[in-house]
């Protein structure tokens, strides 16, 4: 989690280091993304059957492998496999993880259980900027990932010390048809609008690459709503969708990280680019955020456990929209006092939002379903943030087209008008979380 959350401090250095733009250089962050979306509700599926522990164990693994991955990298392109081995190891430990710590606890200590949980990476959005713009600065990009081994190893040990603990999964059939038509889909949507804002959305390259990878998707999302109304144990039962806290939540889930990182993703180009801020205290610019998420993890867990998610959840998006529409007034002389405060409120809205709405998420699936509902959760989420990345490039590559460097007189139109969009995309969130309803009953489709 550290070093997905750090990232984006380095990539305006790694792009030039390799001499590419802000288009190309945002596959870095968007290949980890993609592979996450396409794969979370499959291992999540996965977990329930073979058992979560096995998940977890493999992804710890995997994820080394693409950390060490990083060493060998020559350029973009094998960055960019490191990142999607580093996103498969990643996607089995995000889907995993939760569903282990739900599955042991009874209901009315869920919400608290999940802050403590979600703490840690709440923890990692705070450090692994700071560390990542040292690192970046004094010792080399690389390090941003050399620095997730010890940890990951760490990790690995510690999940073979649960053998015999964790219970091992339910005895039903994997459903592999539904999985690959999924991860098709997921994959084509987001690597064919990648792709196109890439190209500039050029006429004969939107005929002839574009509108194929569109065909894919929509192809591949019908055949996997068939199999799975088919399928006598499917991959993802439709019948959750049926129950309106599932589908809002998950709804919701995708909108908010989408917005949020939209504008989170351009932030370090604005500080670096923009205002000139060094990497080492770009950094340190995310500390505050993150000490707001660390301290509203567990007491929005707690208040889930109280109040349910309905008016915290809409609340906190209705907070998120107006500090993005506050992104819009920030100029090239606005400083560290301009973003800092736009920075603790991000940390309220995620810090507001992230735990009920997982807590909920959970809490309106059924138990023998937690591995399914923890991949939907982070499927929604990891979808979200590889539209975000999409969209940001999208438009700032109108703005930003033939540019060497960043400058202001480009960049900060970019920058208003992505904040404009997330905000309406915050908004529209609002009504749907208040849509939800906190105990309904699930029905099979």
């Amino acid at each position: 989690m550290m070093g997905f959350i750090a990232v984006p401090v380095a990539l305006p250095t790694i792009a030039a280091e390799f001499g590419v733009g802000l288009t190309t250089i945002q596959w870095v962050v968007t290949a980890f993304l993609v592979v996450s979306a396409a794969t979370m509700l499959p291992l999540g599926a996965a977990g329930d059957i073979l058992g979560r522990l096995k998940i977890l164990m493999a992804g710890f693994a995997l994820l080394i492998a693409g950390l060490a991955a990083v060493a060998v990298a020559p350029g973009i392109p094998g960055l960019v496999f490191a990142r999607v081995l580093q996103g498969l190891g990643a996607s089995m430990l995000m889907v995993s993880g939760p569903a282990i710590a739900t599955s042991a606890l009874p209901e009315g200590e869920r919400g608290r259980a999940l802050g403590i949980v979600n703490l840690g990476g709440f923890l990692a959005t705070g450090l692994g900027p700071i560390l990542g713009g040292f690192l970046t600065q004094h010792m080399g990009w690389q390090w941003i990932f050399y620095m997730n081994i010890p940890p990951a190893v760490i990790g690995l040990v510690l999940a073979l010390q649960l053998r015999g603990v964790v219970p091992n999964g339910t005895r039903r059939r994997f459903d592999y048809k539904g999985a690959v038509l999924l991860a098709v889909a997921l994959s084509a949507i987001v690597v064919g609008i990648g792709h196109g804002q890439e190209e500039k959305w050029e006429a004969a390259h939107t005929a002839e690459h574009i509108l194929p990878m569109a065909l894919l998707a929509l192809v591949s999302l019908g055949l996997f709503i068939y199999v799975e109304k088919k399928a006598a144990q499917p991959l993802l039962p439709l019948g959750l969708f049926k129950n309106r806290t599932f589908a809002t939540t998950n709804i919701c889930n995708g909108i908010l990280h989408m917005a949020m990182l939209n504008v989170s993703i351009l932030i370090p180009f604005y500080l670096q680019g923009v205002l000139g801020i060094p990497a080492a205290r770009m950094g340190l610019l995310y500390a505050p955020m993150s000490l707001t998420l660390g301290l509203m993890a567990i007491p929005s867990g707690w208040l889930y456990d109280r109040f349910g998610s309905k008016k915290l959840c809409s609340g906190a998006m209705a907070a998120g929209m107006l500090v993005l529409f506050s992104y819009m007034s920030l100029d090239p002389g606005s400083g560290y006092g301009g973003v800092l405060p736009r920075m603790i409120g991000a940390g309220v809205t995620l810090g507001l939002f992230v735990t009920p709405n997982v807590s909920a998420i959970f809490g309106s699936a059924p138990r023998e379903y937690l591995g399914v509902a923890s991949g939907t959760e982070q499927t929604t989420r990891q979808f979200g943030h590889a539209m975000g990345a999409v969209v940001s490039a999208a438009i700032s590559g109108r703005y930003m087209a033939g540019a060497d460097t960043i400058g202001s007189q480009t960049f900060m139109p970019a920058f208003y008008e992505t904040a404009f969009v997330s905000a309406l995309l915050m908004g529209a969130g609002v009504f749907l979380a208040l849509l939800r309803q906190e105990k309904t009953l699930f029905k099979r489709a």
